[in-house]
């Protein structure tokens, strides 16, 4: 068993998967101090960790120099992968301060770098281009940030017409996706030394502002070797958010989050605490799933 550390630093800690892996190291009662740093100095963090701590934007001149007094005054000796942007200046940081590597979550941030990937290396996934060399929407098109979480600035369109409507300029900054009708899965891993630790499946049954309000968690097998030769070909280490969608034929790889997604919390109400275990090492927290429907209204419960 590793050491534990003392003190834990959330930045963009105000999004839901931030504030579900809080929420679950809470729940496990762990001796760590965790600080959370956000924006908004309004956001929900600051009811759930011991520290909050008002931050500037991840574009801003000052955010890295922010992000390094932070760590200095409350002696933090861990970065959870919660944050979404900033990856590229948080690399000045010492890399023991981070679960994984940053590289990989780099690539895996950049939606069209991973999907060149996923193509270049034999994965199913939606064909995609960059929203600049797009010549016409003639289908079910999803566009979407090159980089972003959540379902912000997430559009579907079918025809120049309703792109138009948008206003967006052509960039490279967005992507244009065919759209993929069938079953969204969202796979909550963890590979730590080169070792699938866990692998959660769970069936995404409705949406609540663009996060799954309920689910399925099932053993699906085929799903979870899909995702762990995923996560062995990238040399992945850490927590991992994998978004497919099942068709009648195969699993296609839409995206991966590096970091906890926020369908972490149904992992934990299932009887697995990931998080908890990531950060002790112990394999009491990794329980056997108990294979159900989960939704959320309010708190993580077993619902039928």
């Amino acid at each position: 068993m590793k050491n534990t550390p003392n003190c834990v630093l959330f930045l963009d800690a105000g999004g839901p998967g931030s504030m579900a892996v809080m929420e679950l190291i809470k729940q496990a009662n762990l001796r760590v101090r965790v600080v959370a740093a956000d924006m908004n100095p309004d956001c929900p963090a600051r009811h759930v960790a011991d520290v909050f701590v008002p931050i500037v934007a991840a574009g801003s001149e000052q955010y890295l120099s922010d992000v390094q007094a932070i760590i200095q005054k409350y002696n933090v000796d861990l970065v959870m992968p919660s944050f979404h942007f900033g990856y590229k200046k948080l690399g000045a940081l010492s890399p023991g301060l981070f679960v994984g590597s940053l590289d990989t979550a780099l690539l895996c941030q950049d939606k069209w770098l991973f999907a060149e990937w996923l193509v270049e290396h034999g994965y199913t996934t939606p064909s995609t281009e960059l929203l600049a060399g797009k010549e016409s929407i003639i289908a079910k098109t999803y566009i979407k940030p090159r980089y972003g979480a959540g379902a912000k600035d997430n559009y579907v369109v079918s025809n120049d017409s309703e792109l138009q409507e948008l206003a967006m300029p052509a960039s490279t900054e967005f992507l244009a996706q065919d759209f993929v009708e069938g079953q969204h899965w969202s796979v909550e891993a963890l590979r730590v030394d080169g070792q699938m630790v866990s692998c959660s499946a769970l069936k995404v049954l409705t949406h609540q502002s663009g996060n799954a309000s309920e689910v399925l968690l099932e053993d699906n097998p085929e799903l979870k070797d899909l995702c762990a030769r995923l996560l062995a070909g990238l040399n992945y280490e850490g927590p991992a958010n994998i978004d497919v969608m099942q068709t009648s034929n195969d699993y296609k790889i839409i995206e991966l989050n590096p970091r906890f997604g926020s369908t972490v919390r149904f992992v934990g109400a299932a009887g697995r605490n990931t998080p908890a275990f990531l950060l002790t090492g112990d394999h009491a927290w990794l329980a056997a799933e108990r294979h159900a429907r989960y939704g959320l209204e309010g708190s993580n419960t077993a619902v039928g």
